[in-house]
């Protein structure tokens, strides 16, 4: 008896310790955190008939949430969503590859979010990486965001890759991983960039760095031109410009962080929100496959 006690105990013992471990990351919104409410400015640049969001940009300080909020409304809008691709600076140095991947799930009021196992698997033979979950537990480049994609795509999933945002930009990197997840730039997907620009600038430092990005959402090939926290993100938002002549930039929203809240004029961060957009005539599926 006592043989079969012991046994079954070393059986449950080796079973949980074969079986894999769930995470589940909680969120701003799961901890009942909100986002000022503010109202936002008109619209530079307006969505049309027959425009379809394949890329965009945007903010990932709950400080811009209603600009936040309204991009995901716009996004929403056009299309629906099956996976987001979401590229994030990682904040707090907790990478321990090149690139950071979870097959994590995230919380939030509005249900959960799990990751795509099957394009993270590609991606992770792609990259030649495992999976680093401890990266993404106070990633707020991606935590921020998540809550958006649970409201208005509930049925959606995410592949959340995170890496060095301001180091030193290595092309031969950023090109690794564009080709590792280009097989899944489909009409079914979308490619979320999460990025801040403008760091810790003053008022007249801060329109000086607004005026330099502007250079690249005017022509996306100077992308060397955006003043961020997402080099290697902005770097795959302009090559995919070029891969896709007839992706068209749609600068929706410009503003700061000294603009919403009316403090810390020395320390401002700038928000830029836009959409790559393809017309109602083209299909994406006429792309074989990258270069």
């Amino acid at each position: 008896m006592k043989k079969n006690i012991l046994a079954l105990i070393i059986f449950l013992v080796i079973a949980s310790c074969n079986r894999e471990e769930k995470i589940l990351y909680q969120t701003w919104n799961s901890r009942g955190d909100t986002f000022p409410e503010i109202q936002i400015k008109a619209q530079e640049t307006k969505l049309v008939s027959g425009d379809y969001p394949m890329a965009g940009t945007v903010s990932h300080h709950l400080l811009a949430g209603e600009y936040i909020d309204n991009w995901f409304v716009q996004l929403k809008s056009k299309r629906d969503v099956k996976n987001f691709i979401i590229l994030s600076p990682g904040h707090w140095g907790l990478e321990t590859w090149d690139w950071s991947l979870t097959d994590g799930s995230w919380e939030t009021s509005y249900g959960r979010v799990d990751s795509n196992k099957k394009m993270l698997k590609h991606v992770r033979s792609s990259l030649g990486v495992g999976l680093n979950q401890n990266a993404f537990y106070i990633e707020h480049g991606v935590e921020a965001l998540i809550p958006f994609v649970a409201k208005y795509f509930p049925k959606a999933k995410v592949l959340t890759i995170a890496y060095q945002g301001e180091a030193r930009f290595n092309p031969d990197k950023a090109n690794t991983l564009y080709q590792a997840i280009f097989p899944f730039l489909t009409e079914e997907n979308f490619l979320l960039v999460s990025v801040d620009f403008s760091h810790h600038g003053d008022v007249e430092l801060t329109e000086y760095r607004n005026n330099l990005t502007r250079r690249f959402f005017s022509d996306p090939s100077k992308w060397f031109f955006a003043c961020c926290d997402n080099r290697p993100g902005i770097w795959i938002y302009s090559t995919l410009f070029e891969h896709f002549p007839d992706l068209q930039m749609k600068l929706l929203h410009v503003t700061d962080s000294f603009e919403i809240s009316g403090m810390d004029s020395h320390d401002i961060t700038s928000y830029f929100f836009s959409f790559g957009v393809l017309g109602k005539a083209f299909s994406m599926k006429k792309i074989d496959g990258a270069e």
